[in-house]
C-alpha cells in the first residue's frame, strides 16, 4: 500500500491576478482545458496515492461542490482555513497536523495549489530517495520579487527567504512541492506552535 498522503494548500485569495480569480478560487483556473486542482489530484491518483487533505478557505464550497469526498482512487478531506485573508502558508500547514496524525502514512506531501509542474516533476519528489526534500529551481528568474528561496549548502536546507531577504547560500526558488516524513511533519508543526506566539502568523514559512 502506497504510504504516502497528501495536503493541498489551497486557501488563499489571489491579490496578483485578481482580474481572474473573482469569481473563482485561483486552483479553478485552467490549464488546456484542466483545473490546477484536478490536475493535481489526478497526479496524485496515477501515483496511487489514496489520501488527500485540501486547506480550503477563499470560496471553500467550490471545492467541496467540484471534488466531493472523493476524487477516483483519493479520499478527501477538508481543513476549513477562514483566516485565509490575513495568515499565510504555514498557519495552513500548522492546521492540517491532526489529519497527519490520524492517517497511517509516513510520508506527508505538500502541494501549493496555485503551483503547475509537470508530471515527471512530481514522481521525481515522491520517488526521491530521501524522505524529506524541497524543490527548487536553480535556474529561477526574479519577476514578481516575492520569489521564495531555498538556501543551503551540501544539499542540507539552512533557511527559506523571500528574495527581498537579500539571503545567501541560494540553491534555487521554491517551486511548491516537497515532502517531509511525519515525524519531520509534526517536529515542524510543534516548531510553528511556539514560533507563532513570538512572530506571529503572517510568514510564510
Amino acid at each position: 500500500m502506497n504510504n504516502n498522503q497528501v495536503i493541498i494548500l489551497a486557501a488563499g485569495k489571489s491579490a496578483r491576478i485578481k482580474e481572474l480569480t473573482r469569481d473563482i478560487p485561483k486552483s479553478f483556473l485552467e490549464i488546456s482545458g484542466t483545473k490546477l486542482i484536478e490536475r493535481h489530484l489526478e497526479f496524485v491518483t496515477r501515483c496511487d496515492i489514496q489520501e488527500a487533505t485540501i486547506v480550503v478557505g477563499f470560496m471553500k464550497d467550490k471545492f467541496k461542490n467540484l471534488l466531493g469526498n472523493k476524487f477516483k482512487n483519493v479520499n478527501i478531506t477538508y481543513v476549513d482555513c477562514d483566516e485565509y485573508d490575513k495568515w499565510n502558508h504555514s498557519w495552513s500547514i500548522y492546521k492540517t497536523r491532526n489529519q497527519v496524525i490520524s492517517k497511517n502514512k509516513n510520508n506527508v506531501i505538500i502541494i501549493h495549489a496555485d503551483t503547475y509542474y509537470s508530471f515527471e516533476t512530481f514522481i521525481k519528489l515522491i520517488n526521491h530517495q530521501e524522505e524529506n526534500v524541497f524543490l527548487v529551481d536553480p535556474k529561477y528568474k526574479i519577476k514578481t520579487y516575492d520569489e521564495l528561496l531555498i538556501c543551503g549548502k551540501n544539499k542540507i536546507v539552512e533557511n527559506i527567504n523571500f528574495v527581498n531577504e537579500q539571503p545567501s547560500n541560494i540553491v534555487g526558488e521554491f517551486v511548491g512541492l516537497h515532502k517531509m516524513n511525519k515525524e519531520v511533519f509534526l517536529d515542524f508543526c510543534s516548531y510553528l506552535k511556539h514560533y507563532f506566539v513570538t512572530e506571529g502568523k503572517t510568514t510564510g514559512y
